[in-house]
């Protein structure tokens, strides 16, 4: 009787130094200096992104581009839908200068334009390429301004830190291609 007590104890000991999870957050790759307000508003509806994709357990693909793996001990510190939307509307803001930017619902009229935009494709592989594939459409009103589509991809790298640095990166450059397509009334 003493042997399983024993084995209890020996396995409580092991599960408890278990690794903790590495937290990773999507980051802006585009900074604002000084908002002018002058400058548009913005309205920019909360960003869709596959379900697969958006579960805290950070997803890279597998051996083969139709297999996914979900990680254990690497996570991100939000869910991917919300970081996203975020990381694109803080770039938006900079790039454009202004800080009349709101994520989510607001008031008819509050805005001057609207952008949608929808990932097809937020996935990598470490040690090989990470890749975002995305639709987005600038809005006046309910007129499409611009309708486009952005196909990019980085080296991945061989870590989680890697990876989420060159999502980051890619999300930058999405954004700087939708904020240079918002019309410029304003003086630059």
């Amino acid at each position: 009787m003493r042997i399983p007590a024993i084995v209890c104890v020996v396995v409580l000991a092991a599960c408890s130094r278990s690794k903790m999870a590495d937290y990773y957050v999507l980051t802006p790759e585009v900074f604002l200096d000084a908002p002018s307000v002058d400058r548009p508003a913005i309205g920019i509806d909360p960003v869709i992104v596959p379900k697969y994709v958006d579960r805290l357990n950070i997803v890279t693909t597998g051996d083969a581009p139709q297999r996914v793996v979900f990680t254990e001990g690497n996570v991100w510190a939000e869910p991917p839908a919300d970081a996203v939307t975020r990381v694109v509307a803080e770039n938006i803001s900079a790039v454009l200068g202004t800080d009349r930017v709101q994520v989510g619902n607001w008031p008819a009229g509050a805005v001057d334009y609207r952008i949608t935009v929808n990932i097809l494709r937020l996935t990598g592989k470490l040690g090989g390429k990470a890749e975002i594939l995305a639709l987005w459409t600038v809005w006046e009103g309910d007129k499409i301004v611009v309708s486009s589509r952005a196909d990019l991809e980085r080296p991945a790298g061989d870590s989680y830190q890697t990876y989420v640095a060159a999502l980051s990166d890619m999300l930058g450059e999405l954004s700087q291609n939708i904020a240079a397509a918002v019309p410029r009334p304003f003086t630059e």
